[in-house]
């Protein structure tokens, strides 16, 4: 699927915010057919049992996605 544009990141949010070392520096896209596209990378830092990502962090991704979403 092809990308039409980045969403803005912003700052001192603990999800976008590209300078927070323990944050996690997700990036937003929309996408040609009208969906959203997220990327990030988890730290060790994110993990609630070695080798597995906490709940909250993916619960933050999906919080923040749904806002980014545009409802028109």
């Amino acid at each position: 699927m092809k990308i039409i544009n980045k969403q803005n990141n912003s700052r001192m949010c603990l999800v976008g915010d590209l300078d927070n070392q323990l944050g996690l520096k997700a990036s937003f896209y929309g996408l040609e057919n009208g969906e959203l596209a997220v990327t990030f990378t988890p730290i060790e830092q994110h993990q609630s049992y070695p080798g597995r990502m906490h709940g909250g962090i993916s619960s933050a991704i999906l919080d923040e996605t749904i806002a980014a979403c545009d409802h028109d």
